[in-house]
C-alpha cells in the first residue's frame, strides 16, 4: 500500500518512487515513510506499508487518532513493527508545500505558476531551486504550525531501541 494525502498537490514521483524502492529493497520492514523524522519539505509524505498491516491496525486501533490517521497505530506501535525512514540529502523540513491554509495555497500557486508552464514535470528539487530563487516565497506560509496528531513519538522510542534503519 501507498500512502499519499491530496493535500499534497506538488508531490513528486521520484520520491514517492524512491519510498517503494527502499520498502521493496527491504524485506523484513513493515512501514517505509519520509516522516518519522522530517527532511524533505511538508508535502512530500508518502509512506509504504503492506495491506497485512493496515488490515491489522483497522481491526485493532482503538484510539481515536488511531481511527483517524490511517497510520498512526503502525507508527504508534515500533515495538510490534519495523519502522524505516528515507530521509534526504540535507534538512530541508521548513519548507511547507501542503494546502491547509491561504497562505499555503498562495505559496504553492507561485511555485506551480512559475515551474509548470515550462515544465509540467517538475521535481522536488525544480522547486527547491526556485525557492533559492526567490526566497521571500516560503516566508508566505512560513509561520504556519502543522496540526499535531496526539500519539507516542515512534521516533523516540526506536531510537532508543536501535531499530531506526
Amino acid at each position: 500500500m501507498v500512502r499519499l494525502t491530496s493535500d499534497c498537490p506538488i508531490i513528486d514521483p521520484n520520491v514517492i518512487d524512491k519510498v517503494i524502492k527502499y520498502y521493496l529493497d527491504h524485506h523484513n520492514i513493515d512501514y517505509v515513510s519520509k516522516t518519522l523524522q522530517r527532511s524533505y519539505p511538508r508535502g512530500m509524505d508518502t509512506e509504504v506499508f503492506s495491506y497485512k498491516v493496515l488490515d491489522e491496525a483497522y481491526n485493532e486501533a482503538v484510539e481515536k487518532n488511531e481511527r483517524e490517521h490511517v497510520t498512526s497505530f503502525i507508527r504508534n506501535h515500533p515495538e510490534r513493527y519495523l519502522l524505516a525512514n528515507v530521509t534526504y540529502k540535507e534538512n530541508q523540513s521548513k519548507h511547507r508545500w501542503t494546502v491547509d491554509t491561504i497562505e499555503d495555497f498562495i505559496s504553492l500557486k507561485r511555485i506551480i505558476d512559475n515551474l509548470y508552464p515550462e515544465n509540467p514535470q517538475f521535481t522536488c528539487e525544480d522547486a527547491l531551486k526556485l525557492l533559492k530563487k526567490f526566497p521571500q516565497w516560503a516566508l508566505i506560509n512560513q509561520h504556519i504550525e502543522q496540526k499535531k496528531i496526539e500519539s507516542v513519538s515512534p521516533c523516540e522510542y526506536i531510537y532508543s531501541n536501535r531499530r531506526f534503519y
